[in-house]
């Protein structure tokens, strides 16, 4: 069942029960990896320097000033970086967490529509609220695959007693966990997607979503939709 719906972006947000099940959720620093291990990209002394006030602050107030101080502790810096981009394979699997927007339950289906479209992309930026890194807005090549939630009706109804409020309001979003695999860049998709998506304040990376995980409001999985297509 599809549905044509206007693209929206969720910030990333953390459930920290679900969160610690495992260990390669995406965040801005595996992007940053990722996206030199992808393009195999020299990365500019202005790039180290960026990544190092983001990551390394108080190393970087400290010796900054001192340009011979500083090319000694940038070295190091720049090797444990160089490590991380060893250990780390686009093949991985990767996962992030947040909330889709449901409507109301399809009972001739059996599940849940779900708010999501083509467009549907979450940023990532350093930790720091100033930070001279760029982002990383992450998007999605199959999303449309993913509209429709098929659950079974009583697991369905007590969804929506336990999103309901004193006055009958309902909440509709669950929490989510996207499981994906990063696409390389020299895929077509990329050069359509920075096209119509592309912004100067931000990196475009591309993910396949290969399952979604929902969970109810105490963190237990209630339901699943795999990739048809893998």
């Amino acid at each position: 069942m599809k549905r044509k719906i206007v693209a929206i972006i969720f910030s990333v947000f953390l459930s920290t029960t679900i969160w610690s099940q495992t260990t390669n959720n995406l965040d801005h620093y595996k992007c940053f990896v990722l996206n030199f291990k992808a393009s195999n990209e020299k990365i500019t002394l202005k790039e180290w320097n960026n990544y190092a006030h983001d990551y390394h602050y108080e190393t970087f107030e400290k010796y900054r000033n001192d340009e011979f101080e500083w090319m000694d502790k940038l070295s190091i810096i720049k090797k444990d970086f160089i490590k991380d981009i060893a250990n780390i394979s686009i093949t991985d699997d990767f996962s992030i967490f947040s909330s889709f927007k449901f409507n109301e339950y399809d009972f001739e289906h059996l599940g849940f529509p779900l708010e999501v479209a083509e467009g549907y992309s979450y940023e990532f930026s350093p930790d720091r609220f100033i930070h001279k890194s760029k982002s990383f807005r992450v998007f999605f090549s199959n999303i449309t695959d993913f509209n429709f939630l098929p659950i079974d009706k009583n697991i369905a109804r007590q969804l929506i007693i336990d999103k309901k409020d004193k006055d009958g309001e309902i909440k509709r979003y669950i929490t989510v966990k996207i499981n994906m695999k990063m696409i390389p860049f020299e895929e077509e998709i990329y050069s359509l997607t920075n096209k119509k998506f592309g912004r100067s304040s931000y990196k475009i990376l591309l993910f396949k979503i290969t399952e979604i995980k929902f969970f109810d409001d105490s963190n237990q999985l209630i339901g699943y939709i795999k990739n048809p297509y893998l």
